[in-house]
């Protein structure tokens, strides 16, 4: 008889207690394996640039260059362990907005919001975030224009309320397919 056989009988002869022992403890697995999973090397780096960038502040302090940034607070990664989402919130701080941003090529999703401290304008760099679909910079300090750059995006949304915005909105951006 065949291996494979086998253990089809052998999980066919399971009890139904056994069955959701074997079902929790693949779970479990499953979670460890995701947890474990670290990120990329070169978005660690960047993440400790824009900390640094921020003055590093003590509410980033966990971001340290040994350990797994996928498990930092306010960042999340993809299943790959890139950096899709970065959520900054209530720093205190005074800088302007990390460059370093726009080097996380798979971003998805910025939120730097209620953190008075930060100013200037919002970075060229950010022309390279082609997978952005977030961009929330609610109630901060940015002033400038609003860059034409950002029809470079994927925005869905884009939130720039309370701030110190000049100039018109950029016509470009109502060409943003997904911006709502």
């Amino acid at each position: 008889m065949p291996l494979i056989h086998s253990e089809a009988l052998i999980l066919l002869s399971l009890t139904y207690a056994n069955k959701n022992a074997l079902f929790f403890l693949l779970f479990v697995s499953h979670l460890t394996l995701s947890s474990s999973l670290d990120c990329n090397a070169a978005d660690r780096r960047v993440l400790l640039n824009v900390k640094s960038e921020l003055g590093n502040p003590p509410e980033l302090s966990a971001w340290l260059p040994a350990t797994n940034c996928c498990t930092w607070s306010n960042v999340y990664c993809s299943d790959t362990g890139r950096i899709g989402s970065i959520y900054l919130f209530s720093l205190n701080v005074s800088t302007t907005i990390p460059h370093s941003l726009g080097d996380l090529s798979e971003l998805q999703v910025i939120q730097l919001q209620n953190i008075p401290g930060i100013y200037g304008t919002i970075p060229t760099s950010f022309s390279k975030l082609t997978k952005l679909e977030t961009l929330d910079l609610t109630n901060n300090s940015v002033s400038g224009p609003i860059p034409d750059f950002l029809s470079h995006t994927n925005l869905s949304l884009l939130d720039l309320s309370d701030n110190k915005f000049s100039g018109p909105i950029p016509l470009s951006l109502t060409k943003l397919p997904n911006l709502r």
